[in-house]
């Protein structure tokens, strides 16, 4: 190593040891920090379980695969649609051809949008889901 390079790794040394340790002690500046947390003892606890509020916190309804008041949250409904597969491109590889589908790159034995992604043609995708095929062009 020349000398100058033993220079730069001295300087480059020393600042990160600096900086390392600011983190350091940053870390363990608990002067101004002040929590004030509840205390509860054994009878709190007690009467917590004992009342209705527990299962209101716990219940979980199934129904149709939806989760009904989970940790009794209040939320709107939401309804989550798929979009039908749209080929954007097909591109030929080295191992075979990719297509891009809705903007995302998959190759063959993928998924996009519960579909798999069965064969990948020159002109064409085929789909399969539950044992129905579907064919998207460019």
């Amino acid at each position: 190593m020349q000398s100058r390079e033993k220079i730069l790794l001295f300087i480059f040394l020393i600042i990160s040891t600096t900086s390392g340790i600011r983190y350091a002690l940053s870390n363990f500046n608990t002067k101004d920090v002040k929590a004030d947390l509840p205390v509860y003892e054994l009878k709190d606890l007690t009467k917590y379980i004992n009342s209705n509020d527990l299962i209101n916190l716990t219940e979980i309804d199934i129904e149709d695969d939806q989760v009904i008041n989970f940790f009794n949250k209040q939320a709107e409904e939401i309804e989550i649609t798929m979009l039908d597969p749209i080929l954007d491109e097909i591109i030929i590889g080295p191992n075979g051809y990719a297509a891009i589908i809705n903007g995302n790159f998959y190759i063959e034995n993928e998924y996009v949008g519960g579909y798999l992604i069965k064969k990948i043609n020159e002109d064409n995708v085929v789909l399969e889901m539950e044992e129905k095929s579907l064919i998207i062009r460019r």
